[in-house]
């Protein structure tokens, strides 16, 4: 398989009734979603709770259990895949594109409610580029620029290279 670049176009933050009008509106239909903000007892600063796939966004976001667990400046983030597809018959329901993008960034950032692709790595090499974009639909700075990467370059068995907004890289290794 060959290695894949991925760009994301993430729009946000919305408050959850600002997301379910910007999804109806804009045809949000599927993509990524990223939840951040405090869980009950949490004192440390807001945070990436979750991140998350849909092939039906505004139907995962109004019955996921994860949404109502995260009491305290909740946020949700809307992500769209800006890069081209890929050409030929798909092997899985959820395009690679959407399910490659979200792999690495679980894998990469460890959201805590995230369960499932924190263990293993992508199966596939891949890049993620995050593209920020304000709920008025103008470019801006990642929300967390020492925290949320705008670049993750997985590269198999080497491990990751990510890279911030405030101008650092970070390399994270595969973990055993």
């Amino acid at each position: 398989m060959s290695h894949l670049g991925i760009i994301i176009d993430w729009y946000g933050p919305f408050q959850k009734s600002e997301a379910f009008k910007k999804i109806e509106e804009n045809s949000f239909k599927k993509g990524l979603y990223l939840l951040t903000g405090k869980v009950k007892y949490q004192r440390d600063k807001s945070c990436v709770q979750y991140i998350g796939l849909s092939k039906d966004i505004l139907k995962r976001l109004k019955n996921h259990e994860k949404v109502d667990q995260i009491t305290k400046e909740q946020k949700i983030w809307l992500g769209k895949v800006a890069s081209c597809g890929i050409s030929g018959k798909k092997s899985k329901v959820t395009d690679r594109r959407i399910d490659d993008a979200e792999s690495a960034m679980i894998y990469f950032m460890c959201p805590p409610m995230n369960k499932r692709k924190k263990k293993n790595p992508p199966q596939n090499t891949t890049t993620v580029v995050n593209r920020w974009w304000s709920s008025k639909n103008r470019p801006r700075r990642s929300p967390e620029k020492d925290e949320w990467p705008r670049l993750i370059d997985y590269m198999g068995e080497d491990g990751a290279w990510m890279c911030f907004d405030d101008g650092t890289f970070e390399r994270k290794t595969i973990q055993d």
